[in-house]
């Protein structure tokens, strides 16, 4: 794997984001994906719903319940701005700002 670029940072809080892509230029790091809540403000963490890297699914990190609403359309916020979480080309889940 080569190293990310330089310039990629992370359009939350500005930091280095290592986990963007040519494709996902505009992803969201590591640090605050960790910080993602649904729309009641519970804390949610996004996976693959199949073993294949197929499908979103997200879950409450509180008692690992499905939050159905982030399932089904990806919206999840930080800090009070949205995001969406979606299933990545090849697998994994990527989450990006939605456009202003």
């Amino acid at each position: 794997m080569s190293a990310p670029d330089p310039t990629w940072v992370c359009p939350h809080c500005g930091g280095p984001s290592p986990r963007q892509t040519p494709r996902y230029f505009d992803a969201i790091c590591e640090g605050c994906e960790d910080r993602l809540v649904d729309a009641r403000g519970r804390p949610v963490q996004t996976y693959n719903e199949t073993l294949m890297g197929t499908g979103l699914v997200v879950v409450h990190r509180d008692d690992g319940s499905r939050c159905e609403s982030s399932s089904r359309d990806g919206a999840v916020f930080i800090d009070g701005r949205p995001y969406r979480a979606a299933e990545a080309r090849f697998g994994g889940v990527v989450t990006r700002p939605l456009p202003r």
